[in-house]
């Protein structure tokens, strides 16, 4: 199950998909600004980050322990991690 997030949506707000059944999303570019707990002990397994996200919230994947992939688009400088973004995902690697 993936969201579906408009192309010319440019902020997602704190814990949208926090305890969702989404497996996979792919954050469009034109999202600059996502926040807290965003996707907090979802059943996300798979995110790609669009290339105008440069900051990753507090929490932002907290406990969502089947996230395995994160994929940051080619264009994506620099990528600043708030506290505990990773906090309880054991399995993820980025791609």
């Amino acid at each position: 199950m993936a969201p579906y997030i408009p192309n010319d949506a440019k902020e997602l707000p704190s814990a949208i998909f926090a305890g969702s059944d989404i497996t996979v999303c792919v954050l469009p570019d034109s999202v600059t600004h996502v926040g807290s707990y965003l996707f907090k002990n979802s059943s996300l397994s798979s995110v790609t980050l669009g290339d105008r996200i440069t900051y990753l919230e507090y929490a932002m994947f907290r406990d969502s322990k089947v996230l395995r992939t994160m994929r940051i688009t080619a264009d994506s400088d620099m990528i600043i991690l708030d506290n505990n973004v990773f906090k309880g995902c054991e399995n993820v690697r980025l791609v």
